[in-house]
């Protein structure tokens, strides 16, 4: 939910939508709470479609791609994609049955989820909350700066919704600049502690490792290497 009240200024801001629009995406934001207090799922996922409407030329994964061209590419990428995962994952990953493949998720498939589960804008931050608190699990949390889906104000909203015992040590760090080393721009910010960790990404839509390649890497290189605490 948090990410769907952040929707509607993150866009105007970024000049995707009018002050019409923006009327028309906080009423249906304003419909979709209404319904989470009645347990309406049906309203909810009915109204969240229109919600993705509201900007239908660009890309919600990447609000500076038109969404003409985020699918043709992604469509020219499947191919790709399901060779590297049939073939490098699986040789890696040698516990896959045969009898599964990895195929890209069709429209239909993504309407039938929509249709057949409830689990659409439901909180779950208070299950976050309950693995920081009971695990020694790290959570790690990123966000693409051109990702209007899950836009970064959407994350830090629910982030700011934990109560966890370390949340005033996750604020008291400081929020650190990660440069290109290539060529000495700043391409993600980090704030971390040793079970939290916050990555600003930056250039970048929801699809990271599409946008941002060699920072996704690095990204995931220091997670590994638990290089930010």
């Amino acid at each position: 939910m948090d990410s769907a009240r952040q929707m509607g200024e993150f866009l105007y801001q970024f000049s995707i939508i009018d002050d019409v629009r923006l009327k028309e995406l906080k009423d249906n934001v304003s419909k979709i709470e209404l319904a989470h207090k009645d347990g309406d799922f049906d309203l909810i996922r009915s109204t969240f479609l229109s919600i993705m409407n509201v900007a239908r030329n660009n890309s919600y994964y990447n609000i500076l791609e038109s969404a003409k061209e985020f699918w043709k590419e992604l469509r020219q990428k499947i191919k790709v994609i399901e060779a590297v995962m049939g073939g490098v994952f699986r040789r890696k990953f040698p516990i896959i049955p045969d009898h599964v493949t990895w195929k890209w998720n069709k429209p239909s498939m993504r309407i039938a989820m929509l249709n057949g589960t409830d689990e659409l804008l439901r909180p779950v931050y208070h299950l976050v909350d309950e693995l920081l608190a009971n695990s020694s699990v790290q959570v790690i949390v990123y966000s693409g700066q051109y990702d209007a889906i899950c836009s970064t104000s959407g994350a830090l909203a629910w982030l700011q919704r934990l109560t966890w015992h370390g949340m005033d040590s996750f604020y008291a760090k400081p929020r650190l600049p990660l440069v290109d080393p290539d060529t000495d721009k700043i391409e993600m910010y980090v704030r971390a502690t040793d079970q939290l960790k916050f990555y600003w990404v930056l250039e970048s839509g929801h699809g990271i490792a599409k946008d941002a390649p060699d920072t996704a890497l690095r990204m995931l290189q220091r997670i590994l290497n638990n290089a930010d605490t």
